[in-house]
């Protein structure tokens, strides 16, 4: 290969590199205690309209304390999708576990007020596994008002129903003396 192509090449790639670096910078914490984004890589970022929000995060599944609410407060956009993001995950890793307990917070946030949030609980409870929630979903998509949220929720109900590998490869039950 030429050597002014392996050239262009390392330069576009370490270019590359840098954007990914420079644009995944974590949000810089102003004095009053609210998330700021630098100006100069998000000059859109702040919100001009108070909006009064209200979290609610479900009780963990190890401690008895009760559900922490957050105090409602105008909070900008990044600190909203962080705040997505991370309970998304939570649910995520409470999927893994395999009690009631994870099932029953992860259910607990599909009526969450937020629909980006009901989204990764029901990704969630898909994940879970469990095919004894699938009427409860479908009583769930019968109340939902908003139809693309209602298809997602009969999908999962759908895709929990079908039957599994082991069950698909069964040799049939044979009843004759052998």
């Amino acid at each position: 290969m030429n050597s002014k192509v392996v050239a262009a090449i390392i330069v576009l790639a370490l270019g590359a590199f840098g954007l990914a670096v420079y644009f995944s910078r974590p949000v810089n914490p102003s004095p009053d205690g609210n998330a700021s984004v630098d100006s100069a890589a998000a000059p859109a970022a702040t919100n001009p309209s108070p909006a009064k929000v209200i979290y609610i995060s479900a009780p963990s599944p190890v401690a008895s304390t009760p559900p922490v609410v957050a105090t409602p407060s105008s909070m900008p956009a990044t600190n909203h999708a962080a705040y997505v993001q991370e309970r998304n995950a939570e649910l995520m890793s409470l999927a893994m576990n395999n009690d009631s307990n994870s099932l029953n917070t992860i259910w607990s946030e599909l009526s969450n007020a937020d629909p980006e949030i009901r989204a990764g609980a029901l990704a969630a409870v898909v994940q879970f596994g469990d095919r004894s929630v699938t009427p409860r979903l479908r009583e769930l998509a019968a109340q939902t008002p908003d139809t693309a949220e209602k298809a997602e929720i009969i999908k999962a109900a759908d895709f929990l129903d079908l039957p599994s590998l082991t069950e698909l490869h069964r040799p049939p039950a044979t009843n004759a003396p052998q």
